[in-house]
């Protein structure tokens, strides 16, 4: 009796440690980028993850700044907070500071509208890959839906701070063209875009 105890003890022990595992596992890896623009530093796009059970937050934070000696002549900052149960959005929360002006929003699943709005689209932090029959994403500086085409630009070799990566590049195009690279598990690696005539590029630490 003794040793069939023993041995359920072991059982449960190595049960409840995989499924320790494999939850550790679903958490996706912290992700951080170093921006260039015109091959210039420019600042930094990180998105950050906690698990609590079954619910994921992720938490996206831009910091972009152009000085010129002492003054700074360009300022863009960006802060998105996304809770998800079971695969669903059910909570978003953003604030961007862009050309001297803030604006925020704070959206949860109480009101139908913004529930609906929830379910059917991906938030535009772009850490998930995207489905590329997509039409519209959720844009976090706006809170607004956003007409977007999907192109699949097939896979390439790109750079990052670990080495070289094979990755699927994704042209979207919406209120900027935006290439962005995944790697074969999905995770994304890279960005790309033109904005007020300056080449913007990310590069994974």
């Amino acid at each position: 009796m003794t040793r069939l105890l023993a041995i359920v003890s072991l059982l449960i022990a190595l049960f409840v440690t995989f499924n320790m595992k494999a939850e550790a596992q679903d958490v996706p890896q912290d992700i951080v980028f170093e921006v260039f623009r015109n091959d210039q530093p420019f600042g930094q796009h990180s998105v950050s993850f906690e698990q609590d059970g079954e619910t994921l937050r992720a938490r996206t934070e831009i910091e972009l700044k152009v000085k010129v000696g002492p003054f700074t002549v360009f300022r863009y900052e960006h802060e998105a907070n996304e809770t998800w149960q079971d695969g669903a959005l059910v909570a978003l929360s953003a604030e961007t500071l862009k050309d001297g002006e803030i604006t925020r929003f704070d959206y949860d699943r109480n009101r139908e509208d913004i529930a609906r709005m929830m379910d059917q689209l991906l938030p535009s932090t772009h850490w998930r890959f995207y489905d590329l029959s997509t039409s519209e994403i959720l844009n976090t500086e706006t809170g607004e839906a956003l007409d977007v085409t999907l192109t699949d630009l097939g896979w390439e070799t790109i750079q990052t701070g670990a080495g070289e990566v094979e990755a699927r590049r994704v042209r979207m195009v919406g209120n900027l063209t935006v290439d962005l690279w995944y790697d074969a598990a999905g995770n994304w690696v890279g960005c790309l875009f033109e904005a007020r005539g300056q080449t913007v590029r990310y590069q994974r630490v």
